[in-house]
């Protein structure tokens, strides 16, 4: 329970983070690659960029290689399905 705004951007359980939206639930080796911890975490595909690999993240960012797999036009978004070295992926959303 809570405002809207913080049931989204922080939800309590992986339940209402696919509930409340699409978003990536990212853990064990995955999440060990990307922040260092195993521990699960929600990132949601609007959250995400897709920058070059010469930009670096700032203090409050985490950066990770990826190759895009699949692009889906959706409009308003494009949707990118990122393959992660570590063989897992991620989705994103990107303004068209």
């Amino acid at each position: 329970m809570g405002a809207p705004a913080d049931v989204y951007e922080n939800p309590t359980s992986s339940f209402v983070a696919s509930f409340v939206g699409v978003t990536n639930l990212v853990s064990g080796e995955m999440a060990q690659a990307i922040t260092g911890s195993p521990l699960t975490f929600s990132v949601r595909p609007e959250k995400i960029r897709l920058v070059s690999s010469a930009i670096q993240p700032s203090p409050e960012e985490y950066a990770v290689d990826a190759c895009v797999r699949d692009v889906v036009y959706l409009g308003l978004y494009t949707r990118y399905i990122m393959s992660l070295e570590v063989g897992a992926s991620l989705s994103l959303f990107s303004r068209t």
